[in-house]
C-alpha cells in the first residue's frame, strides 16, 4: 500500500492544525483540528504507542514522511492498513479533539475492528482526508 506524497502531506495538515481559520470569514473555513507545535507532535504520535520524535523540520511534511513509512509495518493483507495508521486515524479524529463542531456528524470508523472505540468523522473529514492508493 502506498500513498500519494500530495495526500500524505493533507493529512501533515491536519495533525498539525495547518487548516482553517481561528476567525472563519465567508470565504474561510474555520478550524477543526487544534494546532500541534513541534512537542504536541511528538505527544501525539506517542499517543499510538510510537517513538517518533519531531526533528524540528516543517511540521506536515515530517508527518507525512512518517506516515509514508507506516504501511511497510506488518499488516493482514493489501487491502488492510497496518494497526498504526489504523490507530493514526483514529486518534487524528477522535471528537475529544473536535473544534467547531456542531449536530450532524456520522458515526463511523477508521478501520473496522470489534476492539476500536467509535469514531465520529464529520465535517473535519470532508475533502481533507482522501486516500489516494496507487
Amino acid at each position: 500500500m502506498k500513498f500519494r506524497k500530495r495526500t500524505l502531506e493533507s493529512l501533515g495538515d491536519l495533525v498539525c492544525g495547518n487548516l482553517g481559520s481561528e476567525d472563519p470569514g465567508s470565504s474561510s473555513e474555520p478550524k477543526y483540528f487544534p494546532y500541534r507545535s513541534s512537542m504536541y507532535i511528538t505527544e501525539f504520535f506517542a499517543e499510538l504507542g510510537t517513538d517518533w520524535v519531531h526533528d524540528g523540520q516543517t511540521r506536515h511534511r515530517w508527518v507525512a514522511d512518517v506516515l509514508e513509512m507506516m504501511p511497510a509495518e506488518p499488516h493482514n493483507g493489501p487491502a488492510r492498513p497496518p494497526e498504526s495508521f489504523c490507530r493514526f486515524i483514529d486518534y487524528l479524529m477522535s471528537p475529544a479533539d473536535a473544534l467547531n463542531e456542531g449536530p450532524g456528524q456520522i458515526p463511523s470508523r477508521a478501520c473496522s475492528s470489534p476492539h476500536r472505540q467509535r469514531t465520529d468523522l464529520s465535517r473535519r473529514s470532508r475533502g481533507a482526508i482522501r486516500f489516494a492508493v496507487h
